[in-house]
């Protein structure tokens, strides 16, 4: 037997996805063709545009999992890049490197 733990029962009865643990703020480089669909819907969970420029914007999201992020911004290369969170950012180089690499194969 357990204890149910109120902050987790609240955490699973109030999210969103599969997801559990401590949030990350990922900051995107949005630009190109896909600055109208990030302007038009959220693109990546609990989006938030910061600013927005003539070229680009740049854009928050809150994830608990690079998997919630990562396949979304595969989808919009070359137009989004990840502006902090270099273990993101090297998780993201390195699924796209083991792709070329299986294409060259």
């Amino acid at each position: 037997r357990f204890t149910h733990d109120p902050a987790c029962m609240h955490e699973i009865a109030h999210s969103d996805g599969i997801w559990f643990g401590p949030s990350t703020t990922v900051t995107l480089h949005v630009s190109g063709l896909a600055m109208e669909y990030f302007k038009r819907r959220q693109q990546v969970p609990h989006q938030t545009i910061v600013q927005e420029l003539a070229s680009y914007l740049v854009v928050t999201t809150q994830v608990r999992h690079s998997e919630q992020l990562l396949p979304t911004l595969r989808y919009w290369i070359p137009h989004v890049r990840i502006v902090d969170q270099p273990d993101y950012a090297d998780a993201l180089n390195r699924s796209l490197e083991q792709f070329l690499q299986l294409q060259a194969a």
